[in-house]
Formats: structure tokens, C-alpha cells, sequence
């Protein structure tokens, strides 16, 4: 039955009129008594807007070419080219996430380790655990360290043999020790010879760029490869 805007507007005026004459008691007991169901639908259309809110607000979204500096500083320009820049011109703003993290090791050996270095190193693995990790910036001490952990990808898989070639021609591939799974594999590139790393690197000494060996995304990987050559 289609009730008239006239008979709604003459209802709710008469309702107003009634509440004006009440207690506040006798008003919560007619609100109640004649309008618990609206508000109850009310509560539950509440309750489910926030529901949805809440899952679209705290969904898992896909990581993108996430790292971590261990001993190493950029300048913001440059943790800007590998983050904001990379996100949006290369990758094309994703509905995704995006980061590039800092960690500290200290000590002179991978024997002589202190507390900071074992609980940065437990922090960098759970991230690699947890697949939200794909590459590091490190210095030679923080290579050396994370060498046992077998967290390296192998360059053959990421590289072509072309590229990989004038890498080690320009002295810019670093290997990992024989005592791991496969002598000789490419591990690291140096990226103190590259123009961003003359440019952007606040870091003395060598700087490596390794990738990680189980990431889930070894493209973007790649395109971050990419994007660090075609800088200015």
C-alpha cells in the first residue's frame, strides 16, 4: 500500500506534536515500543557497513618490490626513485603495497656477532618468511653475513647471460662463497658503479644489490633492475 507524501508529512507532525507532550520516560517507551524494528534494521545495516569498511581497509594487498637497507643510506631522491617513482611510473600505481626499510649490523665478523645484529638478522628472515621481501641493499659486511642464510637468488635466473656478461666484464658481479650450495653463483650486483649509486648513495664503500631467493615476485624484480639503469 503506497502511503502519500501528504499522510507521511501529516503522521510525522502529529508524532512530533505527541513526543512534545511526554516525559522523557513516556518518549523512550513510544520510541521503543513503535520503532525497536526500524531500529533494529538500522543497527544491522550499521553493523554491515562497517564490516565491509573494515575488510576493504585491512585486506591483504600484493606486495610490490619490497626491500631493506642493512648498513646502507640513499639519499630521499633516491629512496624515492626506488619507492614513489618505481610504484607509479614503472609499475602504474597498483592496488598495492610498496616499501623500502632500514636495518643496522653491527660487529667486524659474521663470528663476532652482537645482540642488534642477531635480532636484526631475525627480523630480515621473518620478513623473507613471510614472502613480503624481495630485495637488499647492503655493504660488504651485511653480504658476508647473510651468505648462510642462503637468502641469495641466483642472477642466471633473473639476468640474461648477455647482461650478465658485461656485468662481470665491468667487475660489477659479486659471487657467493664456496661453502654455500653452487661455487660461483651470481649473487650481487655492485651498485656503487652504477650512476644511481655515484648519485644517490650516501653509503661509503661497496653497496650491493641482491635479490631474494624464494620472492613471489621476481618481475618486478626485474623492472626494479630496470629502472636503477635507466636513472637520469
Amino acid at each position: 500500500m503506497k502511503i502519500s507524501k501528504s499522510k507521511l508529512k501529516e503522521h510525522f507532525a502529529q508524532e512530533k506534536a505527541r513526543l512534545k507532550e511526554m516525559t522523557w520516560k513516556e518518549k523512550l517507551d513510544h520510541i521503543w515500543t513503535y520503532y525497536k524494528e526500524y531500529m533494529f534494521v538500522a543497527l544491522m545495516l550499521v553493523i554491515v557497513l562497517a564490516i565491509v569498511l573494515s575488510a576493504v581497509m585491512n585486506r591483504d594487498l600484493e606486495y610490490y618490490a619490497c626491500g631493506n637497507m642493512s648498513n646502507v643510506e640513499l639519499s630521499m631522491e633516491g629512496h624515492d626513485y626506488l619507492t614513489d617513482v618505481f610504484f607509479e611510473e614503472v609499475l602504474g600505481n597498483p592496488d598495492g603495497k610498496i616499501y623500502l626499510t632500514t636495518s643496522t649490523l653491527e660487529g667486524t665478523s659474521t663470528v663476532d656477532a652482537t645482540n642488534n645484529t642477531f635480532s636484526t638478522t631475525m627480523g630480515i628472515l621473518s620478513q623473507i618468511e613471510g614472502k613480503d621481501l624481495d630485495y637488499m641493499l647492503m655493504d660488504a659486511y651485511s653480504f658476508e653475513h647473510y651468505v648462510d642464510e642462503r637468502i641469495y637468488m641466483d642472477l642466471n635466473k633473473l639476468l640474461s647471460q648477455e647482461e650478465l656478461d658485461e656485468l662481470y666484464d665491468a667487475g660489477m658481479l659479486v659471487n657467493i662463497r664456496a661453502d654455500v650450495e653452487t661455487e660461483g653463483t651470481a649473487a650481487g650486483i655492485d651498485l656503487s658503479k652504477t650512476q644511481f649509486g655515484k648519485d644517490c648513495l650516501l653509503t661509503e664503500g661497496t653497496v650491493y644489490l641482491v635479490f631474494i631467493r624464494n620472492t613471489e615476485h621476481p618481475e618486478h624484480c626485474l623492472k626494479l633492475w630496470e629502472h636503477i639503469k635507466n636513472w637520469k
